[in-house]
């Protein structure tokens, strides 16, 4: 019903309802392609969903009228479900020290768009591994420090 109810608001690719569970649940669920695509092709099959082939041989699905009448039906459910989606991702980012959500979602977004660069060399890749290693060492004795009592400080 979630993937009936991602496409209705927006027709898709499988790739990209994968990304928009991810931050629909601020990244604490990320479904794998082998749990979306049979259940596009299962979607498919009851003739909920309408897949046109685009470039390089991926499928656009679009909710058809028959998908809209069984969503329509679950539409209590699936909203229950967005509601909890939403309160975690409020919880979530309500823990965080101002601004640590935002340099996440940065962070996130600039390793996604420049990991698979073919361009990048060697030393590049090592020079940005290096970073995110001094930063996880970095937030780790952060971390570490705030959990000692006051007086061992």
């Amino acid at each position: 019903m979630v993937l009936l109810a991602l496409v209705e608001r927006k027709p898709s690719h499988g790739y990209e309802l994968i990304k928009a569970i991810e931050e629909a649940s601020s990244g604490l669920y990320v479904p794998s392609p082998g749990v979306i695509y049979p259940t596009l092709t299962l979607l498919e099959e009851q003739d909920f969903l309408d897949a046109t082939t685009t470039g390089k041989g991926r499928k656009s699905y679009h909710i058809t009228d028959a998908g809209k009448a069984e969503l329509a039906q679950h539409q209590p459910a699936v909203d229950v479900i967005f509601a909890r989606l939403a309160d975690v991702s409020r919880r979530r980012e309500g823990n965080l020290a101002e601004g640590i959500a935002e340099t996440m979602q940065r962070l996130k977004r600039v390793l996604r768009g420049n990991m698979m660069r073919a361009d990048l060399s060697q030393q590049q890749v090592e020079q940005i591994n290096q970073a995110l290693l001094t930063a996880v060492e970095s937030i780790e004795t952060t971390v570490a420090q705030a959990e000692q009592p006051e007086e061992n400080r």
